[in-house]
């Protein structure tokens, strides 16, 4: 028989009843039993690994997108997310126009100064006497119409309408002025007399002559103006 293969074999059952005499009995010993709680091995390496490391998807898995995106369909309008963060102010907003502040301007109405104290006795309707250039006297009816110094009428003599403008003296006892039609024109001069009657002339020649009470001509109808 061949003693090396035997040798081998009385080697290793003797190194197996050494390692068999090495492992430390368990002592019994007195006082509280505390547990001792140990992990195995395998399990650490699995804590200690990141959950990324550990994921190892299938090669028919279809992986997760790395963010939603809406799915539109051909033909759909592109739809643009603005970042909350972000504004689009317009760099050159809408300013209304100012609205126009400027009042209308309306002309002011004419307005009628009322006779002075001096001129108010001119003021009304007149029965009036004018020489034409035959030497009668020709009868008609002037109002006339006081507005500060100055006056103005209108009348009708033998049927041919006539129109007066004057100005009164300072003391208002005196008016001059010129007449006119629409062929003829000329100039006037009165000198009141009494409250309710004046004499005078035109032209510097004929008589002209007024009362406010009488229709019957003053007897000095013709005076010519004091230079």
């Amino acid at each position: 028989m061949n003693r090396k293969p035997l040798s081998i074999l009385a080697l290793l059952v003797l190194l197996a009843g050494c390692g068999r005499k090495s492992q430390p009995e368990i002592q019994g010993f007195q006082g509280v039993t505390v547990a001792t709680l140990q992990t195995p091995v395998s399990l650490m390496v699995e804590a200690s690994t990141p959950e990324t490391e550990l994921f190892f998807p299938d090669s028919s898995e279809t992986p997760l997108a790395a963010a939603l995106e809406p799915t539109h369909a051909p033909g759909d309008a592109a739809v643009v997310t603005l970042n909350p963060t972000q504004t689009s102010a317009n760099p050159y907003p809408y300013v209304p126009p100012e609205p126009n502040l400027q009042p209308t301007t309306t002309p002011d109405p004419t307005i009628t100064q009322p006779p002075s104290q001096q001129y108010s006795a001119w003021q009304g309707a007149w029965t009036i006497w004018f020489q034409n250039s035959t030497g009668s006297y020709d009868q008609s009816v002037v109002n006339i119409q006081v507005s500060g110094a100055q006056f103005s009428g209108t009348a009708t003599i033998n049927r041919v309408g006539y129109e007066f403008k004057g100005d009164f003296n300072p003391a208002g006892d005196q008016a001059q002025g010129k007449w006119k039609t629409a062929n003829e024109d000329g100039h006037f001069w009165w000198q009141m007399i009494a409250p309710d009657t004046f004499v005078g002339s035109r032209e510097d020649r004929f008589g002209f002559c007024g009362d406010k009470v009488s229709e019957e001509r003053p007897g000095s109808c013709r005076k010519l103006p004091v230079n």
